[in-house]
């Protein structure tokens, strides 16, 4: 809505001669010149205040009053007041026309109760056209978005006419939906400036526009002055950890990745299990890569929590993503070599291999035959591994047990002869 501002003072007598005649002749009256009041056969009163937006009531303003055969002028006085008298009863078409501002015509009736006050006649600033398309990067359907328009617009009093105040600023403020083409139209005081296009739809980002001063100038010869496109982005993000499922410390690398113009992130951590809440720390500078470090040094599922926004406040709250923190290492695991025996005649021997592990599980295990030329050999874990020795005699065996977050254990010793 334009803003308008409304001011009172005080109105004046203006007596104006009408002279009835044929119902095809057309009278144009006069102020007496010596400002005296000059019957007719009517006696009828209108008054009123004619009121420009933005500067008040303004002296001086050129009105057209036609009604039953007959037709007058009328120039408001001080305070913008105006009367004219001597009218018979009928329908009266009030016309005021102001370079700058919308014109008004506006039908009276005058029944001959009373003098008829026809209240305060207020001209809008005059308006130009604006249109624009809105889009959504998602290709959805943008209808029903809001559009909303402001600014800054100039009134100012005609040549020869004084108001109230003689030039006024007058704050924009259109709002209009868009259809469900994406298109959008809306109008502004011709005498706009800073004007900006705001499109805003629920679960998307909103984007603006300025249109130039110019654009809004050449309007006024009547073709309307293009925002041209805006497009709104989807409010959508998601974090990702580095480390994958699970991992050996409480500290882990959050990647981030949020809706266009975002600005700022906060993180935290689920807090309580039981309603999955975040507790976030302070907001800071949006970074798609950073470290987090989670609250205690509890072991098990840990949910980080991620929210983001721009510049304008719109945000997207409580993206997550769990993973299981273990920080310790499995046991020492024990060996034994074949059935137990210290020596055998065949190079091939299935290793019993326990540990304890009370965290992510146990994933692999590492080997080291460390009297042979092999070197640190990896298998999957299992209690059970068949093992071929690369030589004779005295075999020593070091192995190591890795859980899934990547803790290990002590080394566990084997040792046996091999004699083929």
């Amino acid at each position: 809505m334009i803003f308008s501002s409304r001011l009172s003072g005080p109105s004046v007598i203006l007596a104006i001669a009408v002279a009835t005649a044929g119902c095809n002749d057309t009278i144009v009256n006069q102020l007496n010149p010596d400002g005296a009041q000059i019957t007719t056969s009517g006696d009828g009163v209108i008054s009123g205040t004619v009121e420009l937006e933005g500067l008040g009531p303004c002296e001086g303003i050129l009105m057209q009053l036609g009604g039953p055969a007959m037709t007058t002028s009328v120039v408001s006085g001080p305070g913008g007041g105006f009367e004219v008298g001597g009218l018979a009863p009928g329908a009266y078409q009030l016309q005021v026309n102001v370079s700058g501002f919308d014109s008004v015509n506006e039908t009276i009736v005058y029944d001959a109760a009373e003098p008829l006050d026809a209240g305060a006649i207020i001209l809008s600033v005059a308006t130009v056209p604006v249109v624009g398309t809105v889009a959504l990067d998602d290709g959805e359907q943008p209808g029903g978005a809001s559009l909303s328009v402001t600014g800054e617009a100039t009134a100012e009093a005609p040549t020869n006419t004084v108001c109230s105040v003689q030039t006024a600023s007058v704050e924009i403020n259109a709002d209009t939906v868009v259809s469900s083409d994406g298109i959008f139209e809306t109008r502004v005081p011709a005498r706009s400036r800073g004007v900006r296009a705001i499109a805003d739809r629920i679960g998307y980002t909103r984007e603006q526009v300025s249109i130039a001063d110019e654009a809004i100038a050449a309007a006024i010869d009547g073709s309307p002055a293009n925002a041209g496109q805006i497009t709104l982005y989807k409010l959508t993000g998601f974090v990702n950890i580095v480390e994958g499922p699970v991992h050996n410390d409480q500290t882990v690398t959050l990647q981030i990745s949020a809706f266009n113009g975002v600005a700022e992130m906060a993180l935290g951590e689920v807090t309580d299990t039981n309603s999955d809440s975040c507790g976030y720390g302070d907001w800071q500078d949006y970074d798609a890569e950073v470290s987090y470090t989670f609250g205690d040094n509890s072991q098990g599922d840990k949910t980080v929590c991620v929210s983001v926004r721009n510049d304008q406040g719109q945000e997207l709250s409580d993206l997550k993503r769990t993973i299981e923190i273990d920080t310790i290492a499995p046991t020492t695991p024990t060996i034994i070599v074949g059935s137990g025996g210290t020596i055998s005649n065949n190079a091939t021997q299935n290793l019993t291999i326990q540990s304890i592990e009370t965290g992510s599980g146990l994933a692999t295990i590492e080997l080291n035959d460390t009297s042979g030329i092999a070197g640190i050999q990896t298998f999957d874990y299992s209690q059970l591994v068949a093992y071929t020795f690369a030589g004779e005699g005295l075999r020593n065996l070091d192995i190591q047990v890795i859980d899934a977050a990547g803790n290990s254990s002590p080394a566990g010793n084997g040792s046996i002869i091999i004699d083929t």
